[in-house]
């Protein structure tokens, strides 16, 4: 061991090693140093140690020490650990994706936030257009209108939603007050009179479908004045006759 954490560039020789063998000394003696470069003998650290194999037969090395521990141990409830490197990388990317996940609950509570205050926001202006449709429109006509605004008087939501509904109809007109008034006094003077039901008899009327289906017109040719406008369509559709080919007198 040369050139490395408490190894000088004179180095020391660890020699007639066993198969098992016990490194022992205070903190900071080198102990670690060894176990790390047994480890990873190829880390530019360690450029000046070497190890030297007995008959040139390089063993699989195992070391436990703290480095070893930091890797592949985890404590995530006293006394209890987790054990592999392959196990601690899916931790560490567990603990990215539940850091994830709190960023992502912070925004969505966010977003939630200004949703809401949206929908607050949408809900007063409809209560605030509730209420002036309501005085503008429907109590300052409600005298003359009464008959027109039937079934809305009762419920300003109900209102509301008829003035948008009418609106997305229309968005202009043309008719004055004054106009709408004279047409009101027409329509709602005086209440409108139930009629007794119109009768007919099914019989009667089919027989008098049969006596036009019968009608002997139905056989004659019509021959329009060429000199008016129904005459030239009559030409030009060449339909003068209905049943048979007939001349009779032009109508006029």
């Amino acid at each position: 061991m040369k050139n490395s954490a408490t190894y000088s560039s004179e180095g020391a020789f660890i020699q007639d090693c066993q198969k098992v063998n016990f490194f022992y000394g205070p903190n900071g003696s080198g102990k670690s140093t060894i176990s790390n470069f047994l480890s990873n003998p190829a880390a530019s650290q360690y450029r000046d140690c070497e190890i030297v194999w007995e008959n040139n037969a390089a063993l699989d090395v195992v070391v436990y020490n703290r480095e070893f521990r930091n890797k592949n141990f985890k404590e995530n409830i006293a006394g209890v650990f987790t054990l592999g490197q392959a196990t601690m990388e899916d931790i560490e990317a567990l603990e990215k994706l539940k850091e994830q996940r709190v960023k992502q609950q912070e925004e969505y509570s966010t977003r939630k936030s200004t949703l809401q205050k949206k929908i607050d926001e949408e809900q007063k202006h409809k209560n605030d257009f509730r209420d002036i449709v309501w005085e503008r429109i429907l109590k300052q006509n409600e005298a003359d209108f009464q008959e027109a605004f039937s079934g809305f008087r009762g419920n300003k939501e109900r209102f509301r939603d008829e003035v948008l509904r009418r609106y997305q109809i229309s968005h202009s007109s043309t008719e004055t007050k004054d106009a709408l008034l004279s047409r009101a006094k027409t329509l709602f003077a005086r209440k409108p009179e139930k009629c007794a039901a119109i009768s007919f008899s099914f019989d009667d009327l089919a027989v008098k479908i049969a006596e036009i289906e019968a009608s002997f017109i139905w056989g004659k040719v019509i021959v329009g004045n060429k000199n008016l406008p129904i005459g030239r369509l009559i030409e030009a559709l060449d339909n003068a006759d209905w049943v048979n080919q007939k001349t009779i007198p032009n109508f006029v």
